[in-house]
């Protein structure tokens, strides 16, 4: 089965592609420097990405969803922006993938990935932006024998976090990962609600 992982943004969005467990394809797309504005670079962003799906022609495609909550950026500064930049783009590839091509594209909750692959585990580092990708391209590069750079508090045109992210999104859901993660979630919130409604069936 052939699947494809994807990590994306206007600005750099990373792009796998799996042949039941085997990393077959992986690469990072940017538009091109001189265009400008988020609108304009999702539209050259999606046109990047569809001649990749065309030619692996995956059953199933992963991509992170937009995160219900936004917070400060792990190196700084506000990330609304680029939130407001990731919404345009995901609807963008929803209209060309789904509606008009029919492709069958699953967007996954952020943490959930993340807490499926052991990434989030209570530490200060969990909501921290910067640390999360470089803990994806070392498990990555582990997982898979590769070369991926990323260096943290550094910002560079060569951060593969990316394709990283795209690599582990695919991963944490062809495993299990990501599934056991929600159904955890799931189970979690149903026995708060049971507690919490036994303290209003019981009050002191």
């Amino acid at each position: 089965m052939i699947t494809c992982g994807i990590d994306a943004s206007s600005s750099c969005t990373g792009i796998c592609i799996f042949d039941d467990l085997k990393l077959i394809y992986y690469e990072k797309l940017k538009p091109n420097k001189k265009t400008y504005g988020f609108r304009e670079k999702s539209c050259e962003m999606i046109e990047l990405i569809i001649p990749i799906i065309q030619e692996y022609k995956p059953e199933h495609i992963y991509m992170e969803d937009v995160p219900t909550f936004v917070r400060t950026g792990g190196r700084g500064g506000n990330i609304l922006s680029p939130m407001i930049a990731l919404g345009a783009l995901q609807g963008m590839t929803y209209l060309e993938l789904v509606h008009k091509l029919n492709y069958d594209v699953e967007f996954l909750d952020l943490s959930a990935w993340r807490k499926g692959l052991g990434f989030l585990n209570g530490s200060a580092t969990d909501r921290n932006r910067d640390h999360q990708k470089d803990k994806a391209v070392r498990f990555v590069n582990e997982k898979f024998g590769l070369n991926l750079y990323y260096t943290l508090g550094k910002k560079s045109v060569k951060d593969d976090d990316d394709i990283a992210e795209s690599i582990a999104i695919c991963w944490s859901k062809l495993n299990g990962y990501y599934d056991k993660a929600i159904k955890e979630r799931e189970e979690k919130e149903r026995l708060a609600t049971i507690k919490k409604n036994k303290k209003k069936m019981c009050p002191k």
